[in-house]
């Protein structure tokens, strides 16, 4: 009570000091004792508010040669004036980079940084009538960009806007595109891997509210530029793929871009599936990339309704190839090391374990145009040849495709480690990204086997409760519950 009593009685003092200068705009008198250390800025901002004269000082402020000390006094302007006033305000700073050309990073410098505390579109206007009248600048407006993007610990609203407002000019200038998409790629992902909670007790693995929040309106802005722009930037996408999301483990979300970005057009899925098989031929590639290469693409073929048998089958032609090439290679060449072998093996079980996943969502198709896996892939001899690729694959793909009962498959092995697999495209756990591409995405449920269904989709449901870390016996004791 006494504080606010005391403030207001500050605040009157100042008005009464400054009122003359204020009342008479003398602008130039005022401006100069800022400059000189006479005033400062924070005494002078209560009565010009108060009087409504802030937007006259502010214009003002806007003729004067933006050196660092006139931007200070604008910095702290800004946050100040409403918004109403911003659009009268705003045009003056595209004066200011026409005008002063050796201060246009720094002009620049301060509306972006004004997007943190500003929330209007104003901003972003005056930044695209820059970009449009000087269309060299996009170097200094993409350097701005990436210089202060949020990191994910900055409060939700500031990265959303902020990212957003990266997009908007992302759309009108596509070298701010290039050089700007990347930072905002790696934002997206840094959330990502932020969004799965640790296993709790019983464990399963939980979003983390905050963090959902705050990511699935930025992916959501993402996908909707992704949308609207040519196909010439899923190169630039494919790049960013590459550099930072194939060699990372158990990402839920983000991949969804390269999903909803294939559904475009044929040339598109063609593309990144032609990326995903080079990985996975790259001899100068890490194992990580090319086992990864063989998840993200069995994980995309089994999901993507935009993605036909007949493709799908084109697909595994060359993954089988590689698998049964590499099989014979050993064969030839090393009979000696024509064993199971995790280690030595290790991406021959995970080509196998695509081909393999495949077949099993693809079968009941593939039946109905008479594709036959056993001639066409050898995928009798992929699973079962001295390798023994069938007891090394992921457990419940396994016994997946030992339901189907396409050949007999007898337990010679002893299991002793089977490679680590996850599903980037199982179902997204933010509700608004799984709505996105509902369209062409293919759920397990709409898959129907020819043989045994209800042990197919039990066998998948153990799949999936194990790569999320979700113990399956509560969800049975409930149905059985139930039926009761």
């Amino acid at each position: 009570m006494r504080s606010a009593l005391l403030q207001k009685l500050l605040n009157k003092q100042k008005s009464v000091k400054y009122g003359d200068f204020i009342t008479n705009e003398q602008w130039p008198e005022l401006h100069n004792n800022i400059l000189t250390g006479q005033t400062k800025i924070d005494d002078i901002l209560p009565p010009l508010i108060e009087r409504d004269k802030l937007i006259n000082f502010a214009q003002y402020s806007t003729t004067l040669e933006p050196n660092p000390s006139n931007l200070k006094i604008l910095s702290q302007i800004l946050p100040k004036l409403p918004e109403t006033q911003l659009p009268v305000l705003l045009p003056n700073f595209r004066n200011l980079v026409l005008g002063y050309t050796q201060y246009q990073s720094q002009v620049i410098d301060l509306l972006v940084r004004s997007l943190f505390i500003i929330d209007t579109s104003a901003i972003v206007d005056v930044l695209i009538s820059i970009v449009q009248a000087i269309p060299t600048i996009h170097s200094a407006v993409s350097s701005s960009l990436t210089k202060f993007f949020p990191q994910t610990n900055f409060p939700q609203d500031q990265q959303i806007r902020y990212l957003r407002a990266c997009l908007t000019l992302c759309s009108v200038s596509s070298d701010i595109a290039v050089n700007t998409l990347g930072r905002i790629f790696q934002h997206l992902v840094a959330l990502d891997c932020e969004l799965l909670l640790d296993p709790s007790n019983d464990g399963s693995v939980q979003v983390d509210d905050d963090v959902a929040q705050c990511l699935t309106p930025q992916l959501t802005y993402f996908l909707n530029y992704v949308s609207q722009t040519n196909s010439t930037i899923f190169t630039l996408l494919l790049q960013l793929f590459d550099l930072y999301l194939i060699d990372l483990p158990h990402v839920v979300a983000v991949q969804f871009i390269y999903f909803f970005s294939s559904s475009f057009d044929h040339s598109t899925a063609e593309t990144f599936v032609g990326f995903l098989l080079a990985k996975i031929i790259d001899d100068s590639a890490s194992l990580r990339t090319r086992s990864n290469a063989t998840l993200y693409l069995e994980s995309l073929v089994v999901h993507a309704e935009y993605i036909d048998d007949e493709f799908a089958a084109a697909i595994v032609d060359y993954v089988a190839n590689f698998a049964n090439c590499y099989a014979l290679h050993i064969k030839n060449e090393a009979p000696e090391r024509l064993k199971m072998d995790i280690k030595i093996h290790n991406l021959y079980y995970f080509a196998v374990q695509c081909v393999t996943y495949i077949t099993c969502w693809r079968w009941k198709g593939w039946s109905q145009s008479n594709i036959d896996p056993i001639q066409r892939w050898h995928l009798d001899d992929l699973l079962t040849n001295p390798l023994r690729a069938i007891d090394v694959i992921d457990k419940n793909t396994a016994d997946m495709f030992k339901s189907l009962n396409i050949f007999q498959i007898n337990d010679e092995s002893i299991v002793i480690e089977r490679i680590s697999v996850w599903f980037p495209f199982d179902p997204c756990p933010l509700d608004e990204i799984a709505q996105i591409v509902a369209n062409t995405y293919t759920q397990w449920s709409e898959v129907e086997g020819n043989n045994d269904i209800d042990a197919l989709l039990d066998s998948e449901l153990s799949r999936l409760c194990e790569s999320r870390l979700i113990s399956i016996d509560p969800i049975i004791s409930t149905q059985n519950s139930q039926n009761i």
